[in-house]
């Protein structure tokens, strides 16, 4: 294969693979991790005239979260995605531990909830941390925000699709924590959140 095909090859592998990340920190005290990577960012490129798949991952918009240690904690954080690709593209979440939620000021970790989406259930004198997802590119599994699941590590969960070439469309992640078991009056429990974007080839 000449240099020539192989350098369009392995870019067209790379725009097929890209990812833009962007990260929340949804804590109770309401912010973002040091590490959020502002601006939109774009993947994409042309090679040889072909102009390959691309897509736009905003950045994290109006993420809230209540500063509740007990009880019923809501909270939510949004990404706008915009798709080129006559493919689409995908929206995975991810978090950097496992469990996501930790009150590293006490080391009380939150359970994650169950794996597969269902009606929003801790069971009593338990702590558990999950989302569910509402948009237009939503998955219907979440059945329009009415079930939940919990995060599962770094390994990205898929929570919405469009199939086709798509304008921007805003994608609403609504976060829940629920603490029977009321953490400590000084807790601050806190998610890192990763959204990535990936082409569908």
């Amino acid at each position: 294969m000449s240099p020539r095909r192989t350098r369009s090859r392995l870019l067209d592998l790379l725009v097929a693979t890209a990812c833009v990340a962007c990260v929340a920190a949804p804590a109770l005290s309401i912010g973002y991790a040091a590490d959020v990577q502002a601006p939109v960012s774009e993947s994409g490129s042309s090679v040889d005239q072909k102009v390959l798949q691309s897509g736009i991952l905003s950045q994290p918009l109006n993420g809230t979260f209540s500063n509740d240690t007990s009880g019923v904690v809501n909270g939510s954080v949004q990404w706008d995605l915009y798709s080129s690709s006559a493919n689409g593209m995908k929206l995975l979440l991810s978090t950097d531990r496992s469990p996501a939620m930790r009150d590293a000021q006490n080391g009380i970790d939150v359970a994650d909830l169950a794996d597969e989406p269902k009606a929003w259930d801790v069971a009593d004198n338990q702590r558990g941390f999950g989302f569910t997802v509402v948009g237009d590119f939503a998955l219907n599994r979440f059945e329009d925000g009415a079930r939940w699941r919990g995060f599962d590590g770094k390994r990205g969960v898929e929570v919405a699709r469009k199939k086709t070439a798509a304008p921007r469309t805003r994608t609403t992640v609504r976060l829940r924590a629920e603490f029977d078991q009321a953490l400590p009056a000084n807790a601050r429990p806190t998610a890192n959140i990763r959204a990535t974007a990936v082409a569908q080839l």
